[in-house]
């Protein structure tokens, strides 16, 4: 009697844990055919499509040469941008004002607000050469002059998106 109770607690406690499944039928062909292969997101790109949306965004690579050029622009804009900044105007026309007297051509310079209103100061670009840009912005605690390479879509200064 004791075997017989212990044979059917061992069967319970299996059946409860899962252990035993009832047989299952094979499962039927998919008519529509197999599941495509999910597609594997590399790491930081959240959307499945995030990089070929922000494919407009990809800026050139400078050569060597290129960056020179670029960093020796970078460090005559910054001093004159930081001259602007100490005479407390921050805004579009004095930074824009400031690019022009340093010897660039007008179609050579983008200069914005910047995209808040509650914000004093503006963002700026200039093209060096061909395919080089220093870009940076103009604020009451600082200025920043980076070099980077220029995008096809857009050229220097990405524009604003929602």
């Amino acid at each position: 009697m004791r075997i017989r109770l212990a044979a059917a607690l061992a069967l319970t406690l299996a059946l409860a844990a899962g252990c035993a499944r009832p047989a299952e039928a094979p499962a039927a062909p998919d008519p529509l055919g197999p599941s495509p292969t999910p597609r594997t997101v590399p790491p930081g790109d959240g959307a499945p499509h995030n990089a070929e949306n922000n494919a407009w965004k990809v800026r050139t690579e400078l050569t060597d040469a290129e960056k020179a050029e670029a960093q020796a622009a970078a460090d005559k804009i910054k001093p004159a941008l930081e001259a602007v900044r100490a005479g407390n105007d921050f805004g579009y026309t004095a930074t824009r004002s400031a690019l022009l007297a340093l010897g660039y051509a007008a179609d050579r310079i983008q200069v914005q607000s910047m995209r808040d209103p509650t914000v004093a100061g503006a963002v700026y670009a200039v093209r060096i050469g061909t395919r080089a840009c220093v870009i940076g912005d103009v604020r009451p605690e600082r200025v920043t002059a980076e070099v980077r390479g220029s995008a096809a879509e857009f050229g220097c200064l990405e524009p604003y998106t929602h």
